[in-house]
């Protein structure tokens, strides 16, 4: 039993359906719910590592900045990014590990502290 989609306004049927597209990316429409499960935890767990590795970041570099929850957010993905990235370039991870809360902090603070360099 499911929502009529006559219950979905403009906007939720476009977030539905990108959340269809994403999870049928891998072109299996009958993708079973532990695959779902698995990648909205993922996703999840990206969201929080960057929103605790953002705000540590912030705290650590005092000054103007980008402001805002998103912001910090994606600072603390792409800190993350970065920091998984030089972990794999220097030998200490391998191509399918993820750089833990500590390392991406310090890859959004080093995001952070271009960001200044560049804007003033």
């Amino acid at each position: 039993m499911g929502v009529p989609a006559s219950d979905f306004n403009q906007g939720q049927k476009h977030i539905m359906f990108a959340l269809w597209v994403a999870f049928a990316a891998n072109h299996d429409m009958n993708i079973p719910s532990q695959k779902i499960r698995e990648r909205t935890r993922m996703i999840l767990g990206w969201i929080a590592i960057g929103l605790v590795a953002g705000a540590l970041a912030r705290l650590f570099t005092p000054g103007s900045g980008p402001n805002g929850c998103i912001v910090t957010i994606l600072v603390g993905i792409a800190g993350s990014l970065l920091a998984g990235y030089a972990g794999v370039i220097a030998n200490f991870y391998t191509s399918e590990d993820q750089a833990g809360l500590i390392a991406s902090t310090l890859g959004a603070i080093v995001i952070l502290l271009i960001y200044r360099k560049l804007s003033k």
